[in-house]
């Protein structure tokens, strides 16, 4: 068995990222999708950049429209939605067959666009008409990197706290804001001062470059930064895991917060942002405590079903678990 089928058959989705007007000519793209179960397809403009100018399959179609009068910009996204319609034909059944979840094909909007909101709202309404397929997804090139993190319903102890910059004018793109500071389980009236100030819990996912996180990693303390580096190189060697392990146990402790995310957010202020997200109700399901509170505040369980399949925390037992149904736990 094919190792891709495997990975379909695992629930895993693999999406091809590159599209060339080869790959649609000479047939390989539906050979992916019939014998190697790809089920998506993404694109970008660098992508389109590299099939253009490594490929003579788009002269003809550059002649004819350059005689047309149409260039730049214009040129390009004919040439991209043609190529792109025609990839989410063939992969529109696959979309019809997941209700949406696979089958996707994506164009990204103009990068020149990046800083106008309004004008990447349109861009995207435009060529998703143009292009006319339901499975064609349009991408917004983002410009900063965020931190999303939990708005507080009560003044939490146990979390760590991000601190939003409270100067107004400093408001990023999508509502994010710049970050001024990380305090880690604080005090309960400082707890209080932080959620009433607009604090935000530190439950939070990170969305980053991995190269942009590892140059700002190196720039405030190269030590990690080095560390890492050798991990990097590991992978695939004979000397994977002694390196991991050596890396590991020599590790120099760093809260990675403090010491790492605030010093970034210190030094280059314009590198790091985040974005408050609002309605959602966070517990670590650390306790029974804790669970019983959250489900009784918002009233979104039966308590006495709910309450049933709370195990007690025994030694030995992940306080990390996830109660399912009637107590049932993975």
């Amino acid at each position: 068995m094919k190792a891709t089928l495997l990975l379909h058959n695992l629930g895993q989705s693999l999406w091809l990222d590159n599209i060339t007007r080869d790959l649609l000519n000479n047939g390989a793209l539906k050979r992916y999708i019939d014998e190697l179960s790809v089920t998506g397809l993404t694109s970008n403009p660098t992508i389109f950049d590299h099939a253009i100018k490594n490929s003579t399959a788009y002269d003809a179609a550059i002649r004819k429209k350059l005689s047309e009068g149409k260039s730049g910009e214009d040129l390009f996204f004919e040439l991209a939605l043609e190529d792109l319609t025609q990839a989410a034909d063939l992969f529109r059944p696959i979309y019809d067959r997941t209700n949406g979840v696979d089958g996707w094909v994506s164009l990204e909007v103009s990068p020149l666009l990046a800083h106008d909101t309004a004008s990447t709202i349109a861009a995207a309404k435009r060529l998703h008409t143009r292009a006319g397929r339901p499975n064609l997804l349009i991408k917004i090139p983002g410009t900063k990197e965020g931190l999303p993190a939990i708005e507080p319903h009560e003044p939490e102890t146990e979390y760590g706290y991000v601190v939003p910059d409270k100067n107004v004018t400093e408001l990023c793109r999508f509502g994010t804001r710049r970050v001024s500071a990380f305090v880690e389980k604080p005090r309960t009236e400082l707890a209080s001062e932080l959620m009433m100030a607009g604090g935000l819990w530190n439950t939070m996912t990170m969305v980053f470059k991995v190269d942009t996180l590892l140059q700002l990693v190196r720039r405030v303390h190269p030590v990690v930064y080095f560390d890492f580096c050798r991990i990097l190189k590991a992978p695939g060697t004979r000397e994977e895991q002694s390196t991991i392990d050596e890396v590991y146990q020599n590790l120099e402790p760093a809260n990675f917060s403090k010491q790492i995310l605030e010093r970034i957010a210190v030094e280059f202020p314009k590198s790091i942002s985040v974005l408050p997200v609002r309605e959602v109700f966070w517990s670590d399901l650390g306790s029974r405590e804790r669970v019983l509170r959250v489900a009784r505040r918002h009233n979104r369980h039966k308590l006495k079903r709910f309450q049933a399949g709370l195990i007690p925390y025994k030694p030995g037992r992940s306080r990390g678990q996830k109660i399912i149904g009637d107590g049932e736990t993975v």
